[in-house]
């Protein structure tokens, strides 16, 4: 039961034991102070008790972390306290919390359950909402719910979204009311609108009766950032693999997609000086740039966003309550700008026992051009009426730089605050100033930091210093796909049963309410590439992110779950396939047998699927297809479909004198049955592979092509062909491209005369 603080005036926090609200008012009751001020500076269930110190009530009785603050004239002190709130009800009620990642915050079942059925409409009652109940609508089409907006009608059984900013749900949180065939989505904003539709569609999707229990919902974060860094400046994800992946994160309502823009090859002992590793040595910048000079553009030339799209890319993912935040490393990890101004190399010692090569990745910090030069990239990305970076954080990058502490400190500041007070954004950093220490100040007032080591970012001394720190951690939420060092996949296990967002490998245990831990995330870094390369696709770093994305997203929305680990992972495979989204390339089959065609008959699908094939350009049926040679080939209803499926092939080829396109799509990959070697080989992403066979011409043959995660393998008429030697990789995981049978250009010259996909077993 609730009681008022009994102390009359403090002097300072540690003299309070417990912290207590009127029941009446259903606020805090702030102790009194002689001198100074007491505010509620932190909540880790703002839903329950806000800054203003409001009080709404859960559902059952809660436990709430809180931290106040109280400020004097001279000094400043923060404290946690545990506040116990009165819930509703005394009990969770009838039907069980349902199976959703991450769990519901709160949860009171009701008897009884609710079918959607496709007479059930969708009502929006506040235009807001509109959006979100598109979505849901759009959404639920794959899992085979056909809805409609309809008007406000009680008889009815519907889906209705409802504004309520009473009930102290913030941007994220919502509530359900599911009862009397109605579905009732209260929220004060869109985000938290379009989580409900996140839950409901996973409350669907896990039943294939589309039921589900009715029963009341509060559900809200515990942490403001719930995030991911993907490494694209290193190794390409493609737009679509952008979308996809916010989307998935979405689904388990993590906000906050971190994009590394640029970067280069790490490992530069190959290189045997500086200069030379400036040269060869691979540097990629993934977004469209005016800037160039020494023969190069700053832009990388192999794989690019265009302005337009990245602009588009950070609207659309606020829709799906996702934060898209660009990354520029510098002045370490610079290589594609010191191309392009090799003036600007550092021209210093290296620290930190690293190799003279380095210098070849970093700016130097010494020479008034620097600065400049990096601001006129922001400039060209955060100006005019609709610039290309609008209203998300900026990231500086700033890590692993391995010069002078002083000129780095004041690079750090002065970028920070041009960012900051300039540009209008919030700055994010990675944390280095532990390692980096020195006398130059550097600003911290709303900077976020990522703290991704401890040893180059003590996160306490961070806090003390006035950074709002992330957490981030390489050894716990590290991923380098292929690497010894790091993880290759995160340990889940170790996850879910001992990761905490505010616990840090050095044993710092920040407060849950403490408001300056805005929340966590984890990384993939793509280092194995160039000399290194493993031949790790994107496919290779979607398995490894989806993975380990719902553990990380229930641990750091962070209410309680009662499964366990085995449940909890049967539950997240259950639910993986996200909508709009199709990370595994899978594609609906009825039986074992995805496509059959027999071209002697025709082009027809006699699988059962009915993919026939859609268009022929420049192909004629006789005895099977015949190709010629140049530019025909058969589109099909697919694109890219596996690994884990095995692909037979008939052809005869006429001749094999001339590199011959059999397979191809538009989103990536080759098959080639006679390539630049003249044998059998594919491309997909930056990797080539050379199968050890040569076609023979005129001879019927038989390809297999098996496909599993990080293997390709060829049988050419039942036998197996190696890859050669110096082609073969660690990693060939291949997504079969079947968009189009032959080519647009080097078609097969001569005759394909069956074609069939299935699952593998």
């Amino acid at each position: 039961m609730s009681t008022k603080n009994t102390q009359q005036y403090i002097n300072t926090l540690k003299e309070m034991d417990q912290l207590f609200y009127d029941a009446d008012s259903m606020t805090l009751v702030l102790p009194a102070i002689r001198d100074g001020e007491v505010v509620v500076a932190g909540s880790n269930a703002l839903s329950i008790i806000d800054l203003n110190g409001k009080i709404y009530m859960p559902l059952q009785d809660k436990t709430v972390k809180v931290t106040l603050k109280l400020t004097k004239e001279d000094s400043e002190e923060t404290q946690e306290f545990h506040v116990s709130v009165t819930g509703k009800y005394s009990d969770t009620g009838a039907n069980p919390k349902p199976a959703v990642i991450p769990a519901l915050a709160e949860w009171y079942g009701l008897k009884g359950k609710m079918k959607i059925t496709d007479d059930t409409v969708v009502v929006v009652k506040d235009e807001r909402f509109t959006d979100a109940a598109g979505m849901l609508i759009q959404d639920l089409q794959a899992i085979g719910i056909e809805l409609v907006m309809g008007p406000d009608d009680k008889q009815k059984q519907a889906i209705v979204f409802a504004y309520d900013d009473q009930q102290g749900y913030q941007k994220e949180g919502y509530g359900l009311t599911i009862e009397n065939n109605q579905i009732v989505i209260h929220a004060a904003d869109h985000v938290g609108a379009f989580y409900a539709t996140r839950t409901l569609h996973q409350m669907l999707k896990n039943n294939k009766d589309h039921l589900v229990d009715n029963g009341y919902a509060r559900d809200y974060p515990k942490y403001r950032i719930r995030g991911f860094m993907l490494d694209v400046g290193r190794k390409f994800t493609s737009l679509k693999g952008l979308y996809d992946l916010m989307r998935a994160m979405s689904y388990y309502k993590m906000n906050d997609f971190q994009i590394h823009l640029n970067d280069n090859a790490i490992f530069l002992e190959h290189f045997k000086d500086a200069s030379e590793a400036l040269k060869h040595a691979y540097t990629g910048f993934r977004l469209e740039s005016d800037l160039q000079g020494n023969g190069y553009t700053l832009t990388s030339t192999d794989a690019f966003y265009t302005k337009d799209e990245f602009r588009t890319f950070i609207a659309d993912a606020k829709k799906y309550g996702v934060t898209i935040v660009p990354e520029f490393d510098t002045p370490g990890h610079a290589m594609s700008f010191v191309k392009i101004r090799p003036d600007l190399m550092y021209p210093g010692s290296i620290v930190n026992d690293k190799i003279d090569q380095e210098r070849a990745a970093m700016l130097d910090l010494g020479n008034k051009e620097t600065l400049p030069f990096i601001q006129s990239m922001y400039n060209e990305y955060l100006d005019g009426d609709d610039p290309v970076i609008g209203d998300v954080p900026v990231h500086i990058g700033s890590d692993e730089y391995y010069g002078e502490a002083e000129v780095y400190r004041k690079y750090v500041d002065e970028l920070l605050r041009f960012i900051r007070d300039d540009k209008k954004r919030t700055a994010r950093v990675w944390g280095s100033l532990s390692i980096k220490k020195g006398d130059t100040p550097i600003t911290a007032k709303g900077i976020q930091m990522d703290v991704w080591n401890t040893n180059w970012a003590e996160p306490q001394d961070m806090l003390e210093q006035g950074f709002d720190i992330i957490h981030i951690e390489d050894h716990q939420v590290y991923m380098v796909p292929g690497a010894d060092y790091y993880q290759d996949y995160l340990d889940t296990k170790k996850l879910f049963t001992a990761y905490e967002p505010n616990k840090f490998n050095n044993g710092t245990v920040i407060d849950e309410s403490h408001p300056q831990l805005l929340g966590a995330g984890f990384a993939l870094w793509n280092d194995q590439i160039d000399a290194l390369e493993n031949g790790i696709t994107s496919y290779d770093m979607f398995d490894r992110i989806l993975d380990a994305l719902p553990i990380l997203a229930q641990k750091i929305w962070g209410t309680k779950m009662t499964l366990t680990y085995d449940a909890f992972r049967k539950l997240s495979k259950a639910l993986e396939h996200m909508p709009q989204t199709n990370l595994r390339y899978t594609v609906p089959s009825v039986t074992q047998t995805i496509v059959a065609y027999d071209f002697s008959k025709g082009t027809k699908d006699d699988s059962g699927n009915l993919y026939h094939v859609k268009k022929e350009f420049n192909a004629s049926l006789e005895d099977g297809v015949r190709f010629n040679g140049i530019d025909s080939y058969l589109e099909t209803p697919l694109t890219s479909v596996g690994p884990n499926v095995t692909l037979e092939v008939e052809l005869v080829l006429d001749q094999v004198d001339t590199q011959q396109i059999l397979l191809e799509a538009d989103n990536g990959g080759t098959i080639h049955v006679v390539n630049e070697q003249g044998k059998i080989g594919y491309t997909y992403e930056n990797n080539t592979y050379t199968f050890d066979y040569q076609m023979v011409p005129l001879q019927k043959t038989k390809l297999t092509f098996i496909t599993s995660l990080h293997q390709t393998r060829l049988l050419v008429d039942g036998k197996e062909v190696p890859v050669t030697q110096e082609t073969a990789k660690p990693f060939q995981t291949f997504p079969l491209p079947v968009q189009r049978i032959g080519g647009m250009h080097q078609t097969i010259d001569g005759v394909v005369k069956t074609f069939k996909l299935f699952k593998s077993l």
